[in-house]
This record gives structure tokens, sequence and C-alpha cells, in this order.
């Protein structure tokens, strides 16, 4: 009985004893030291130093280490402050291939578009040049001042009896014209308006296999439309005072304003280029 009481390991021995790891985990009933799970820092100096790669792994391939490490899946972050399991995954992923469509955000080239009209002839619509209305409408006598335009403007901004007989007569003539609905007019003054209506017209060559360009033309290239000048002082005036902006509507009424009486108009509205061919017109 004494020899068996002197081989009974102490309560105090086992105490001091490490644990030990199997491929599950650590035993039941050991609770796991901390000085075997913590990395020493003097070692991972030193094997830095030395150029040796000799991280302590566990039984499952991950080293238990505080810094990053590379393994054979590839780089792997394992802070404990990185809680984030996707960031591991993102590292080891190819970058995505250059889409082939490019950003329209920030477009690399310049494009220029442009409208041409429907038709082959325009007509253009300005006071300018026309002389005096009330001797050519009313039968007055010339007045030379009023070769400028804007003092006839100015005239017919002003009122009276003559701008109301005036009135009467563009109000007889518009009726006669028939003009139903509405048409879209635009102002001259535009350069990009101007640009498209000198741009030269597409003639498609005669042998489609002859890829040649380098050969000269004997004639100049026309351009796409040709624009007329209406000269009939009734229907300019008419057309002027009567649109808006870029609309003229058949049932606006007459508005003697500067704003309006001093643009320039231009339209290829069949229906207006027929009245000024009948009228009047000039290249």
């Amino acid at each position: 009985m004494s020899d068996q009481n002197q081989n009974l390991p102490t309560e105090s021995t086992t105490n001091n004893n490490t644990p030990t790891t199997s491929f599950g985990g650590m035993r039941f009933g050991r609770p796991p030291a901390t000085n075997a799970t913590q990395p020493q820092p003097n070692n991972t100096q030193n094997t830095q130093q030395n150029g040796q790669n000799t991280t302590p792994t566990t039984p499952f391939g991950r080293p238990f280490t505080s810094s990053s490490t590379t393994n054979r899946f590839g780089s792997s972050n394992t802070n404990a402050n990185n809680t984030n399991p996707t960031n591991n995954n993102n590292n080891n992923q190819p970058a995505p291939s250059p889409s082939p469509f490019r950003s329209l955000s920030s477009p690399r080239e310049q494009v220029e578009s442009s409208l041409l009209p429907l038709h082959t002839v325009a007509v253009r619509f300005e006071l300018k040049g026309l002389g005096d209305p009330f001797y050519r409408l009313l039968g007055h006598e010339v007045n030379t001042e009023y070769s400028d335009s804007r003092l006839v403007v100015r005239k017919l901004e002003q009122g009276g009896d003559d701008v109301t007989a005036l009135k009467n007569l563009l109000d007889v003539a518009w009726g006669k014209y028939a003009f139903k609905g509405a048409a879209m007019v635009y102002l001259l003054e535009n350069e990009n308006l101007v640009k498209q209506l000198g741009a030269p017209s597409f003639m498609p060559k005669k042998d489609l296999f002859d890829d040649d360009d380098s050969e000269k033309k004997d004639e100049p290239p026309k351009p796409a439309i040709k624009v007329v000048r209406a000269i009939d002082m009734m229907l300019v005036l008419n057309v002027l005072a009567r649109a808006r902006t870029q609309v003229l509507l058949a049932t606006s009424p007459i508005m003697f304003n500067q704003h309006y009486l001093n643009r320039a108009l231009v339209t290829d509205d069949p229906r207006l280029v027929a009245l000024a061919m009948a009228t009047g017109v000039i290249s």
C-alpha cells in the first residue's frame, strides 16, 4: 500500500503539464494554455530577417499568426481586427477584363450630327431690304428713312391709324392664303443651322466598286437644300408678326414687336414655300 501511494501523481504536477492537440481539437477537461497560442515577436522578427518562412501551422493547414502570410492558396490576412471574411477571397480573384464598350461619361471622340431638311427648297423671311411698307401697301409717299428696317419696326410698334390700316390688310391677305395648322420655323442667326443649310449633298458614285476618292470632280458639290428669299411684303410681315419662337400657328394674331419683326426666319414647310414662290422670291 505504501508503494502505490508513492507512485500516484499529485494534483500540483498535473496542472503544470501543457495540453496536447489532436485532430479534433483540445482534449476534454483541459483548459487551453494562453502561452501556447500567442506568437513570439522575437522569433518572428528573427525569421523575417534571415529570409525564412517558418510559420507554425495547425493540423488544419492554416497558420496561427497575427501577420499577413502567404500559403499555397495565396495571401491571407489573419488579423484579429479583420472580421470580414470576404476580404481574403477578393484578393485571390483575377482582375476583371476591360469592357469592350467605351464609357459614355468620358467620351474620347467628338461626334457631330446634323438634321437636314426633308425637302430640297427652303424659304427665308426677313424685313431687311424690303423698303417702306406704307409706300408699298398703303400707297403713301415714299419715306427714304424707312430704308432701314429697324426704323420701320419702331414705327409699327408705335401704332396709329396707318398701322391699324396695315393690320387690316394683313388679316385679309392671311385669310386668302388658306393656311391651316402649324409650321416649324427656325432662326437663321443660328450658326449650326447655317452650316447645315450650306452642307453639300451626298452624290452617289456611278461605279459602286470604285473606292478611289482622289479623283477631282469637275463641278463643286452643291448644297443639299436651296434657300430662297421671300420678297412679298404682305407675306413676310404676316409670317414674322404671327410666328412665336419656332412655331407658326394659323390662328396666331399679329403682334408688331421688335423681338419678332427683327428676326430672320427660315422654313422648309412646303405650304410656306409654295406661298413664297407664288408671291415672289429671289435666290
